[in-house]
């Protein structure tokens, strides 16, 4: 995926990301646009909850406990 810096869009700031699908032959990116502020209180509010280098996810136990329920 390639980052973009922040761009002024319609009064505010708004954070940019453009995905491409590299086995489709060059297709068009896609491009996700969201309000830089919301965008940043998110991220905010999940490191209060996932502190740095905690992300870590367990799929296979995830799984087992989905599939075991």
């Amino acid at each position: 995926m390639k980052e973009t810096s922040p761009s002024s869009r319609a009064g505010g700031r708004a954070a940019t990301k453009s995905a491409r699908n590299h086995g489709d032959g060059g297709a068009e990116p896609a491009v996700l646009c969201a309000d830089a502020g919301a965008l940043q209180g998110f991220l905010d509010r999940t490191y209060a909850v996932v502190g740095e280098g905690e992300e870590f996810l367990d799929l296979d136990k995830a799984l087992e406990e989905l599939l075991s329920g």
